[in-house]
């Protein structure tokens, strides 16, 4: 074989003709090192990467166009990061475990990236974690640990720290409620809400407390709120008897002399006020309307009557009644007399009627009564008048004679009781056995009043 040769006598045709590559001249390269042909080529298969067999390959391989194998790839087993794998910035490797770690960008150390693939399970023991915040384990499994024992402590905490829906717990410091504090609707002392001492609980719609001791009964406290008086306990005392203020107001009322209406007093009352009555707007006791007394008044001074002794009214009921109209009293036989005209009756009493005089209530006493009757004639042989009162009868007068006068009067002091009827009957006698006339007007009449109080 003949090959043209640039010498220093320019270009010359040689033959290499059984000349061995050895012998032929390399200048060396940065990355060929040989001075011969022969040293040369083998140097360069040496380093290259051959398309069949398996072949380890060190330094840094960018293959522009891609890298695709038919087979596998295989990383030498050497220090991690000497045998990563980097694809568009992610750079794989594994670990000092056996784990296949990925990160994007260069990693700082062995465990600097995510797992993402083993031989076999990962287990939370074997993952790193790096002590962050108040947790210091640098394993999963342990930083978990370590996270749940302060969640559980931090629960425990928490759960000491809060009221709970139920059972009696105390709360400290102050609590701010936003909306409203409802109490469940169970028996009364199911839900009794207390306050530094202070109990309240709710009862047939009120609102109770009681500061001190747990109330012994639904209504052992005090209502707050909307009250009304006989929901108000109140301790009997004097005479007043009842255990409500409702109670005890309305016995009071009905205890106590009002200003107005009519009403009875029972018992002594002493007015102690001295001052002397000199008109009717001065003294201790002063009315406006009358004074009257059922029983005897006693003054200890003086009595002034306003004009004079005819203002004084005493010596009542009074009664006098008359016979105005024609009476004929048979010969013989007892006759009442019923006066129908009335000159005075104080106690309106008397029955034109009937000729009763009922005596009031608190009217009975010592009375002093007269009786007179006239007859027309002068020849009667007995004239007599009777009083009939308290059940039983008096002669008032009884003449007896021939031919005595008509007219005939008497009185007496009498003991009437309450309630009594006061009626007079008359009987005559003459020898003629004839009915006789009374006569009418002031000759015939009744008069009865009140000396005392027995």
């Amino acid at each position: 074989m003949k090959v043209l040769v640039l010498n220093a006598g320019g270009i010359a045709e040689s033959d290499l003709t059984g000349v061995e590559a050895i012998a032929i001249a390399f200048t060396p390269t940065d990355s060929i090192l040989a001075d011969n042909v022969q040293a040369a080529i083998v140097e360069l298969d040496d380093k290259a990467v051959h398309r069949a067999g398996n072949e380890t390959i060190s330094g840094i391989k960018t293959f522009t166009n891609g890298l695709i194998s038919g087979g596998n790839i295989s990383i030498p087993d050497s220090a991690w990061d000497a045998g990563m794998l980097e694809l568009g910035g992610y750079y794989f490797w594994v670990d000092g475990d056996g784990f296949l770690r990925i990160k994007f960008g260069t990693p700082a150390s062995i465990n600097d990236g995510l797992i993402v693939g083993a031989t076999g399970t990962v287990a939370a023991d074997d993952v790193s974690f790096t002590p962050s915040g108040s947790i210091a384990s640098t394993k999963v499994q342990a930083a978990i640990e370590e996270v749940n024992s302060e969640a559980q402590s931090a629960i425990t905490t928490l759960d000491n720290a809060t009221l709970h829906k139920t059972g009696d717990e105390s709360a400290s410091g102050t609590k701010t409620l936003t909306g409203s504090l409802a109490l469940p609707n169970v028996a009364w002392n199911s839900q009794i809400f207390s306050i530094a001492g202070y109990r309240f609980w709710i009862n047939s719609g009120k609102l109770y407390f009681k500061n001190g001791s747990t109330p012994a009964s639904a209504t052992d406290g005090s209502i707050i709120g909307p009250v009304v008086a006989s929901d108000v306990a109140f301790t009997p005392t004097g005479n007043i008897a009842a255990n409500t203020v409702q109670g005890a107001i309305a016995e009071v009322d009905s205890e106590t002399l009002h200003t107005t209406g009519n009403e009875s007093a029972a018992g002594v009352k002493i007015f102690t006020d001295a001052t002397e009555a000199t008109n009717p707007t001065t003294g201790g006791l002063q009315t406006r309307g009358g004074f009257a007394s059922a029983k005897n008044v006693y003054i200890g001074g003086n009595l002034t009557v306003a004009g004079g002794n005819t203002g004084l009214k005493l010596n009542t009921p009074v009664l006098i009644v008359r016979r105005n109209s024609s009476l004929n009293v048979s010969a013989n036989t007892s006759t009442k007399v019923i006066y129908d005209a009335v000159i005075s009756d104080t106690a309106n009493n008397y029955n034109a009627s009937t000729g009763n005089y009922s005596v009031g209530v608190n009217d009975g006493g010592l009375y002093f009564a007269e009786v007179s009757i006239n007859y027309s004639g002068e020849n009667n042989n007995r004239n007599l008048i009777t009083l009939f009162y308290n059940g039983t009868n008096v002669r008032i007068a009884d003449f007896r004679g021939n031919s005595i006068v008509g007219y005939t009067s008497g009185c007496k002091l009498i003991l009437v009781n309450s309630g009594t009827t006061v009626y007079v009957e008359v009987y005559q006698e003459n020898s003629a056995n004839s009915a006789k006339a009374v006569t009418t007007g002031i000759s015939t009449q009744l008069s009865l009043f009140k000396l005392s109080t027995t």
